[in-house]
């Protein structure tokens, strides 16, 4: 092995433990995964070009033999870590999680699962935990590489060989090119750092490593209430040392020829074993994630994932006059209120039509989802759902009322638009208080009644899902949270309501009945209040309706006690 480079080993080390101290959240300044994923691929299409460049020049080049070199070195790895996770998945895993892992194995297996993801998942959303699969994306995309590149280096042999190790083999190599160049100097300090034997020993195993980690990290977070630091580190150690069997055990007699040396022989049984994987795969994605591995209340807690009105999914959407919005309440009455919203408004929206249809009134309705409803904040599609509706709220005689219904998180998560300018995450809690504040004061100066519905707790897990597994395992993991924490969570939201209700705004709390004990339930009733961690249940829908007449009720008394007040004050002349 002359040609053999331990630096690059070196590098993949550097490269893996980037990207596994970002998913298991070890260190606080470790947040640069994606830096990780593309030191892999700068490796990979060094190494590949180097191969088939040298192999072109000298005219061994085949191609069977490159893909089949190719699907020796990476399947029975991944194979190994399929198998191992659909066993563990089988017993810890409830339904809904099964049959999304089943399906994203099969992808995985097809390698197209990237094509997938990128329909259906954001990757820096808070998706990913119910992602099973989701690192598989990197090898997909590597593997079409795969295919595709040696197809390209062909073309060029024979069309231009000239141009072929030429100016387009050091596209997948500018990213680290001064290490990679720089190790062709043995003695160099970086090259003989990277060369050390633990570090060589990391890069061996970083495969693997990759293979492992994520699988590692939702079964843990499965079976774990609280995911602490401790157990984090103690994920990293448990997917090195799985890393390693799989690599000595699994890859490294593969490889080598210990196992299956022919190629007739190997490739009978890798295509043997992927097409049972694929089989199987996908009569658990038929049936559902195998529902009947658990009794009917598990299978019922579950239900509640569900359980939302689906009447109010089309009512996201621009509109330029309450006639095209959604309705709320009564048919036969004119609209004098807009509820305005993200998809909390939407989960709200059943118990908000209960209680204006049984108080004679009528609502327009329109919400945006994960958007703030604030005018001029957010992406382009919030803009142009919110800010129309309230600018014809502005100048519609009928609508006297505001109802603003979110979770108000946005601008404390995550930075965002406000006026069309970016705010970072850093920046954007300080300017969300004036953007509502302009918001409030413009409709209040065209004699609107605004009210600020106070967002709803939110649960750390799932409740359905937390509900369903301490049915199935016996765990008695909480189903609530102390309403301190859900206060210490919105305090800075708080504090900007306060500032609008000095411009006039009335605020509405729903949780001070659910709430009264000094802990916030997940569960009312035996049955879920929330379809995943905070949006609400439909079957919550008459205890809201009966707490929004309520807080309504004794808002509009609070009013005109203070109206009164005003009204009877002594004059000050």
């Amino acid at each position: 092995m002359k040609d053999y480079r331990a630096d690059i080993d070196g590098l993949r080390a550097v490269a893996i433990l980037l990207v596994v101290v970002f998913h298991f959240d070890i260190l606080s300044i470790g947040k640069a995964g994606f830096i990780g994923v593309d030191v892999f691929f700068v490796i990979s299409g060094f190494l590949i070009t180097g191969i088939v460049a040298r192999q072109l020049g000298d005219g061994t080049f085949r191609l069977t033999d490159f893909f089949y070199r190719r699907v020796r070195r990476l399947y029975p790895a991944m194979l190994a870590t399929l198998l191992l996770y659909g066993i563990f998945a089988w017993f810890f895993f409830l339904p809904d999680l099964f049959q999304e892992f089943a399906r994203e194995a099969l992808l995985s297996l097809l390698y197209v699962v990237n094509v997938y993801f990128w329909r259906s998942v954001n990757y820096f959303g808070l998706q990913t935990g119910d992602v099973p699969l989701l690192h598989m994306w990197l090898l997909a995309v590597e593997e079409q590489f795969y295919l595709l590149f040696p197809l390209f280096c062909l073309a060029v042999h024979r069309w231009a060989p000239r141009h072929l190790p030429g100016w387009f083999a050091l596209l997948p190599t500018l990213g680290a090119a001064a290490l990679i160049i720089g190790g062709f100097n043995r003695e160099a300090p970086v090259t003989r750092a990277l060369s050390t034997a633990p570090a060589v020993w990391m890069g061996r195993i970083s495969y693997p490593l990759y293979l492992v980690h994520w699988p590692v990290l939702i079964g843990m977070q499965s079976m774990i209430e609280t995911y602490a630091w401790a157990w984090r580190l103690a994920g990293l150690g448990l997917s090195i040392l799985l890393a390693w069997g799989i690599y000595r055990w699994v890859e490294t007699p593969l490889r080598e020829g210990k196992i299956l040396a022919g190629r007739s022989g190997y490739l009978l049984a890798s295509g043997a074993t992927s097409f049972a994987m694929i089989v199987v795969a996908g009569v658990i994605v038929r049936s559902d994630g195998a529902p009947h591995r658990f009794p009917a209340s598990v299978l019922a807690a579950l239900e509640a994932k569900e359980d939302a009105d689906p009447r109010f999914r089309a009512c996201q959407s621009a509109a330029t006059n309450p006639d095209t919005m959604c309705r709320l309440g009564a048919d036969d009455t004119r609209i004098t209120i807009l509820v305005i919203g993200d998809s909390h408004a939407e989960a709200l929206a059943p118990a908000i039509d209960l209680w204006l249809t049984e108080s004679g009134r009528a609502a327009a309705f329109v919400f945006g989802s994960g958007c703030l409803p604030v005018q001029d904040a957010g992406d382009q599609n919030c803009v142009e759902i919110f800010d129309p509706a309230l600018e014809v709220a502005k100048r519609d005689p009928d609508i006297s009322d505001i109802l603003f219904v979110s979770i108000w998180r946005q601008p404390y998560e995550n930075g965002m638009y406000f006026g069309g300018r970016w705010y970072d995450s850093e920046a954007a809690p300080a300017a969300f208080p004036p953007a509502l504040m302009a918001t409030v004061t413009a409709l209040i100066e065209a004699g609107k009644q605004v009210t600020l519905i106070e967002p709803l707790y939110a649960l750390e897990h799932s409740v359905p899902d937390a509900l369903a597994g301490n049915l199935a395992f016996g765990r008695t993991w909480s189903l609530e949270i102390p309403l301190s924490d859900h206060e210490h969570t919105f305090s800075r939201l708080y504090a900007a309501f306060d500032q609008a209700e000095t411009a006039g705004a009335r605020r509405l709390s729903l949780i001070s009945g659910l709430c009264s004990s000094g802990s916030c339930p997940g569960v009312v009733q035996g049955q879920p209040a929330f379809r995943d961690n905070n949006h609400l249940a439909n079957s919550m829908t008459s205890y809201m309706a009966e707490e929004l007449q309520r807080g309504w009720a004794e808002a509009e008394a609070q009013e005109q006690r203070a109206q009164a007040n005003r009204v009877h004050a002594p004059s000050s002349d």
